[in-house]
């Protein structure tokens, strides 16, 4: 397998996660989303949480698919996925979740 294949192919990946999340960010389950401890405790925290997610992963799919095709290394590409995926656990999802813990909703504006 080439490099340009394996970037496309972890791109596409992204998008398809991507697209599946953002498309059942409406009901929670147990197959499909953001999962972690605090995204069940309400509706609202599971729709938001996945909403972000999902264009988050979309947007980064589309990003890594523009590197790959301009030819950038695979260290390269490698570092950039891992980032990305450090900045989807960000500061956005820690907020939301603090704020749920002390009773409040999910802040729209940070």
């Amino acid at each position: 397998m080439s490099e340009l294949t394996f970037e496309v192919f972890i791109s596409l990946t992204f998008l398809a996660a991507g697209l599946l999340t953002y498309s059942f960010r409406n009901k929670r389950n147990y197959l499909i989303g953001f999962r972690i401890g605090y995204t069940y405790m309400s509706d609202r925290a599971w729709r938001e949480t996945n909403t972000f997610a999902g264009l988050f992963m979309m947007v980064f799919s589309v990003l890594l698919l523009g590197l790959a095709l301009a030819g950038i290394g695979i260290l390269a590409f490698i570092l950039i996925m891992l980032a990305g995926g450090r900045l989807s656990h960000g500061s956005r999802l820690q907020d939301s979740q603090e704020g749920l813990r002390r009773g409040g909703t999910l802040n729209r504006g940070s």
